[in-house]
């Protein structure tokens, strides 16, 4: 497996180092940390030679300072990671982080990138804004979002919903080798109705109407979530299922407090999700407000 580990050498960075560490990965990986260097060139008019070698002086400090941030960063990261992988390259690169991740994602054809949530600019938490927003939407492969300290993965949540990406997410927890203490809980959601104009139906009517669309949600998830206990069939830990009727996002965010996942792992996008790299609009709010790292698998 190649991954890219995005670091800045701050506590989110440290985060997502650990979480890489802490993920059990059935094949050895390649992992390449990559700190990118981003001073900003303002435009200087001044004509004023003394002016403008002063100007130039300090932009080459901050250049070197930036450098030596991010070497000591690169070295940090590859200290927490010496042992759990095949393979530690650090790279070190220059323009905006996100840019970075995603072209070296690209490039190296890698199957995973892993940064935090929270990194030293001046947005502390993490809001869907900045470095981690650009990878999540724009990086061609799945992307773990580290959002805290964690300790061995023992408890993970997976959000199904019968599209590709859910059967993706599935398929990648089938293929860790957790331990055989470890739980693993399958979410799918009986949907609700919504109703445009249409025929006036007596209250009797309406009602048996929402009957039968309940009962066929219903029996939509079940079939969902028998199909991941078909796929985690080898996993060989403890499996449990949770099916609610209502919208997706409130039930995986209700789950993830009750459950109190080390995981949670979703597709990228769902049923209805255009085919692009782009995010859909039930990750991208469990992403807001999940408590726990997130896994956004894109197939």
């Amino acid at each position: 497996m190649r991954i890219i580990l995005g670091t800045d050498g701050s506590e989110g960075a440290r985060w997502a180092a650990e979480t890489l560490v802490a993920l059990p990965l059935a094949s050895p990986a390649e992992v390449t940390v990559l700190a990118a260097v981003d001073v900003p060139e303002p435009s200087f008019t001044s004509v004023t030679p003394m002016a403008r070698r002063a100007y130039s002086q300090a932009l080459a400090t901050m250049r070197r300072e930036a450098e030596e941030e991010a070497l000591h960063a690169l070295d940090t990261t590859g200290q927490i990671l010496d042992g759990h992988s095949a393979s530690i390259t650090t790279r070190l690169m220059h323009g905006p982080a996100e840019t970075a991740i995603i072209e070296m994602a690209e490039r190296l054809r890698a199957d995973l990138v892993v940064v935090g949530s929270r990194g030293l600019g001046p947005v502390k938490e993490f809001l869907l804004g900045n470095v981690s927003q650009q990878v999540i939407r724009s990086a061609p492969c799945s992307v773990l979002i580290a959002r805290g300290p964690v300790g061995p993965v023992r408890r993970v949540l997976i959000g199904m919903d019968g599209s590709v990406h859910a059967e993706a997410a599935t398929r990648f927890v089938s293929d860790l080798p957790l331990p055989s203490d470890a739980s693993v809980r399958l979410c799918a959601v009986a949907e609700a109705p919504t109703f445009g104009p249409g025929k006036v139906a007596t209250p009797q009517e309406l009602a048996a109407a929402l009957r039968t669309i309940a009962e066929v949600g219903r029996a939509s998830a079940d079939r969902v979530l028998a199909e991941g206990r078909r796929l985690l069939a080898a996993v060989g830990c403890e499996i449990t299922t949770s099916m609610r009727a209502g919208h997706p996002v409130d039930h995986l965010l209700a789950a993830i407090r009750e459950f109190r996942p080390d995981l949670a792992v979703i597709g990228a996008k769902g049923r209805t999700g255009a085919k692009s790299f782009a995010l859909g609009s039930v990750a991208q709010m469990v992403l807001k407000y999940a408590s726990c790292s997130v896994l956004v698998v894109r197939p």
